[in-house]
């Protein structure tokens, strides 16, 4: 595999995600004489977040307005968003890595990661996904969900909210696990794993 080995103290592990109002209304069904319920939610009020994480640190929670767009990435997630962030808390030989999505390998943000002089690791298409933050996302899903938002405020703020709280030693230990989540993806041929 072609990061066996890296160190991964100086990467920085980017993502979008897409967080939603929980099921509160109670759909029922009858089923011989039984009564079964389970929560739905037809049109789920939701929000996409971009977030990346570091040894030593994170960055603010970027709120993504409709769709992520190949020029929404360059100019307002990587522009002015990151490259401030960086100069802030980073060393210059940072590294990047995200995933194959459309809008983080389209020409225009290969530009701007280049004006940036930021190297870039890319997960291969339909690979694994080992990136750890996929991990602090799910530990922020948690929290949000016990809030029990029920607006899209109240929704943005449980999210803020859930980002800051997540101990710094917690996304330090996922990223140590790197060269783990590797070596499972090497042992099971390249297919999925546990992580």
């Amino acid at each position: 595999m072609e990061h066996d080995g890296e160190s991964w103290e100086s990467t920085l592990f980017s993502d979008e995600s897409v967080f939603q109002i929980g099921g509160h209304r109670l759909k029922r069904w009858e089923f011989d004489d039984e009564e079964i319920f389970f929560q739905t939610v037809k049109f789920p009020t939701k929000i996409m977040v971009w977030g990346a994480i570091h040894k030593g640190g994170r960055t603010s929670l970027y709120i993504v307005e409709g769709t992520m767009t190949a020029d929404k990435y360059s100019s307002e997630v990587l522009d002015k968003h990151l490259k401030p962030y960086m100069r802030e808390n980073c060393r210059q030989w940072y590294r990047l890595y995200q995933d194959g999505a459309s809008s983080h390998t389209a020409k225009l943000t290969k530009r701007r990661v280049a004006a940036m002089r930021l190297k870039v690791m890319t997960s291969p298409p339909n690979s694994p996904d080992i990136n750890p933050i996929e991990n602090i996302w799910g530990l922020m899903d948690v929290h949000i969900k016990e809030k029990e938002p029920r607006t899209k405020a109240e929704l943005v703020a449980a999210v803020k909210e859930a980002w800051e709280k997540i101990p710094q030693n917690t996304i330090d230990n996922v990223i140590d696990s790197m060269p783990r989540r590797i070596q499972a993806v090497m042992d099971n041929d390249g297919k999925w794993t546990k992580y």
